[in-house]
């Protein structure tokens, strides 16, 4: 909910969209494939600006029963060892799911935060207890994005001050950061990422420095 909230009430906010990364697992050649996968609207794909390159956009229409997925020209490589995959299945690690490629998209390249190789369409709803959800924000522009995070934050959403998750505390602020920040913010860590501060990296570069000059 989150994403519509933002949209609503912040004039600030040229776009704002929410997504899910997880992995895929599927069978193929009776060998189980970790696929990383974007869980997407059609809001999201015009902010990132991911193409189809081939095939039809029916994968973003999310209703139940739509098995449709778009893949990359890498993530078909990978599976198929060719790009001619529209048409082609993949089914999931309990053979419960069957997967149809409809199209083929572009991606970002090697060097990214948020990398893919699926795409399907995930049906962002109003739920403010939905905690699988991250949610990407284009300001607009000329907007000092630190001085509307601290606008922000003295205005704080009242549905995530009483969510069901944390009730003791519930949540008080929300933080914005740079998509060119993240990899090297250590407020962003998780337990289950490891994540790159950059200090580091200039101590070492100094000390590389040193050592081949000393």
């Amino acid at each position: 909910a989150l994403a519509g909230y933002l949209r609503d009430h912040w004039e600030e906010v040229e776009q704002a969209v929410s997504f899910q990364d997880y992995r895929l697992y599927v069978v193929k050649n009776k060998r189980l494939e970790e696929i990383p996968t974007l869980g997407i609207d059609s809001a999201f794909m015009q902010m990132m600006n991911i193409q189809v390159l081939e095939g039809s956009h029916q994968f973003m229409h999310p209703h139940q029963g739509n098995n449709e997925v778009a893949i990359t020209q890498k993530g078909a490589l990978n599976l198929y060892g060719t790009t001619d995959v529209i048409g082609k299945t993949l089914t999931d690690e309990q053979g419960k799911t069957e997967y149809r490629i409809c199209a083929i998209v572009s991606d970002w390249g090697v060097h990214t935060l948020m990398p893919y190789q699926i795409l399907k369409a995930k049906s962002v709803g109003s739920n403010w207890e939905s905690t699988s959800y991250k949610t990407l924000v284009k300001l607009t522009s000329g907007t000092d994005a630190q001085a509307w995070e601290e606008k922000m934050n003295q205005n704080f959403p009242q549905e995530l001050k009483s969510n069901r998750f944390t009730p003791d505390t519930g949540l008080r602020r929300l933080l914005v950061t740079a998509l060119t920040d993240i990899r090297h913010n250590k407020q962003l860590k998780t337990s289950t990422e490891s994540t790159i501060i950059l200090r580091y990296i200039i101590y070492f570069a100094i000390q590389i420095l040193f050592n081949t000059f000393a």
